[in-house]
């Protein structure tokens, strides 16, 4: 068994393709695997790159996708 691991710098990732691409893969992972990677702390962040918006504002972005506590 092998194994590839490729890192990409998300300011890179420039084509809208690459874009819809890299939200199409991270919508895919199943709920473990989310975990494991710690989607929650930076999905918003990421989406909005990737939609054209800015990747962060302050750390309320972070923590307005946790939930109440």
């Amino acid at each position: 068994m092998a194994s590839r691991t490729e890192l990409t710098k998300l300011m890179d990732v420039a084509a809208r393709s690459e874009k819809e691409e890299l939200m199409a893969e991270i919508r895919g992972w199943g709920e473990d695997e989310a975990g494991f990677k710690g989607r929650d702390l930076w999905i918003r962040a990421v989406g909005s790159w990737c939609e054209g918006g800015s990747a962060f504002r302050d750390d309320v972005t972070v923590i307005a996708g946790m939930g109440e506590y």
